[in-house]
Order: C-alpha cells, then sequence, then structure tokens
C-alpha cells in the first residue's frame, strides 16, 4: 500500500466515524422520546389512583362525621324503626305511608335525642333538600299506644343520593355554567358539572387558569357534590386541568450529516531520460618499419 492510498483511506474512516454521531444522536433522542411517551401515559394511570385515593378518604371523613353521632343516639334510646315513602311535608313534620298505613313523623327536640337529618351516603342533609316521593328510613321513639306519631332521631332520606368527593373524566361538552364529563376509571354516566364564581381553576401544575381554558377532550378533576340519581356534580370547589399546559409530542429526526467525498490529486511520475554515453573507438596505429 502507497501513502496516497494509506491517507485516502484514514481520510474516508473518518468521515464514516463523523456521520456515526449524528445517528447515534438520533437514536438516543427517539428513545428518549419513548421514554417521556411512557411517563406521559402513566401519569394519568398514577392521578387516578390519588383520585380515588382521595375521594375515599373524603367519603370515610363523612362517614365517621355522622355514624358515631347515629349511633350514639341509638344506643341511648330504645328506637323503632319506620320505612316508607314520604307524602307530605308541613312545616317541620313530615306524613310517610309504608305498608299501606299513613305515619307522622316529628321533627326537633325530645327528651330522648335531636332529630339528625341524613341523606343516602349520611352526609348532613336538611328538609328542605327532602321532596314528596322520597324513599325514608326513620329511626326514633313512638309517642302514642297506637303508634302512628314518632319522634324521629335520626331521618336518612334514601333519594338524595349525594355525597362531597372527588371525581375525573373528560370533557364531552360545554355549557354556560360548566361542561359534560366522561366519567374516567369507574363505570358511571355522563356527569354533568356546575362551576360558580367561587370555583378555584389550576392547571396540573397547580398554576392558576380560567374556566376558558377547559376545553372539549381535556382530561379534568372535579370536586364538589355528587348527585348519584341526577348525574350531576354541583358546588365544586376546586378544578383540575391534567392537559394543561399541553404536553409536547412528537418523533425527533436525525438531521443527516453528508458524507465527505475524498478525491487523490494526481501525483506526477518523473521521466528518465537517459544521457548517451560516448564510446571512444580505437583506432590502431601502425608499427614503425
Amino acid at each position: 500500500m502507497n501513502k496516497t492510498s494509506f491517507i485516502a483511506g484514514i481520510v474516508g474512516l473518518t468521515g464514516l466515524l463523523s456521520m456515526a454521531t449524528p445517528v447515534q444522536a438520533g437514536l438516543f433522542d427517539k428513545a428518549k422520546q419513548r421514554f417521556n411517551n411512557v411517563i406521559q401515559n402513566a401519569q394519568p394511570r398514577r392521578d387516578n389512583r390519588k383520585d380515588r385515593k382521595e375521594d375515599f378518604k373524603e367519603n370515610l371523613r363523612e362517614n365517621i362525621a355522622s355514624r358515631p353521632a347515629f349511633v350514639r343516639a341509638l344506643k341511648r334510646i330504645k328506637t323503632s324503626v319506620v320505612n316508607g315513602v314520604l307524602t307530605a311535608i308541613t312545616g317541620t313534620t313530615l306524613t310517610v305511608e309504608s305498608n299501606g298505613k299513613s305515619y307522622t313523623v316529628l321533627t326537633g327536640t325530645f327528651d330522648t335525642c335531636t332529630t339528625r337529618i341524613k341523606r343516602f351516603y349520611w352526609g348532613t342533609s336538611d328538609l328542605s333538600e327532602y321532596t314528596v316521593g322520597d324513599k325514608l328510613n326513620i329511626y326514633g321513639t313512638w309517642q302514642d299506644e297506637g303508634k302512628t306519631t314518632i319522634e324521629a332521631c335520626v331521618i336518612r332520606d334514601r333519594s338524595i343520593q349525594k355525597r362531597f368527593g372527588v371525581f375525573v373524566g373528560e370533557v364531552l361538552s360545554l355549557t354556560n355554567t360548566g361542561w359534560v364529563m366522561k366519567p374516567v376509571g369507574v363505570k358511571r354516566s355522563n356527569q354533568t358539572i356546575t362551576v360558580t364564581g367561587s370555583t378555584k381553576f389550576t392547571n396540573r401544575r397547580e398554576q392558576a387558569i380560567t374556566q376558558a381554558d377547559i376545553k372539549v377532550g381535556h382530561r379534568v378533576k372535579v370536586k364538589g357534590m355528587w348527585n348519584r340519581v341526577n348525574n350531576t356534580v354541583t358546588e365544586v370547589t376546586k378544578v383540575k386541568d391534567y392537559s394543561l399546559p399541553a404536553r409536547v409530542t412528537g418523533t425527533v429526526t436525525p438531521t443527516p450529516t453528508p458524507t465527505p467525498v475524498v478525491t487523490a490529486t494526481p501525483t506526477a511520475t518523473p521521466v528518465v531520460t537517459a544521457t548517451p554515453t560516448v564510446t571512444p573507438t580505437a583506432t590502431p596505429t601502425p608499427a614503425s618499419p
């Protein structure tokens, strides 16, 4: 191998190595993008588990706040139970029908207890939420021997299936007062969300946003009063939009680097010109006599 060929080989190898660098960088960028996509896809699942945990804690706090008082009230007295349908409301007095018989239900403060008004999920309620036709569980003491009038210690409205909790879903459509969303992670019907001027809006980074930033297709978390019968969430205190700020997606394409072309410079081959050599010719000299 002559010197010219060796130099040409070195230059060509250097060009190939220079091409490998951006290719390797491109592969690294692709791997990094795939990793980021995996992280972003995993984030909603983590958020959903976190939301369910928060929802469970909220329900537990509500139950803890309600049931001990209910149990204590029943332990202090010998209670009777009436399960029936609300047929009339007159001030603080209810009329309930059960098994074809009408009962008068008194509410207020009595010698044995003070009436507690509850919803289906044991959240605190009041008679203003009650509607004729609601199904009630009444725990109390009879006021008369005929057992037609009962002093209620606890009234539970099984038709008011409301509870304060956290709900996550995808926005399907927008309304003047909120939006309709499809729940995520649970089997429920679409929920109608109603927000107010006091509702706090944030993105997933806890930065403040407004209601106008909520768009169709966004994934949001809503904290408010859920009505299971009407499929509504009202009294919303906080909304978090997990779709904001927008996540960067796409495929990274490496920029190709041109391959240098090595052109060998021809070297002039010296031409050797032979110089003729004069060969002397010997001339014989005649001998003297």
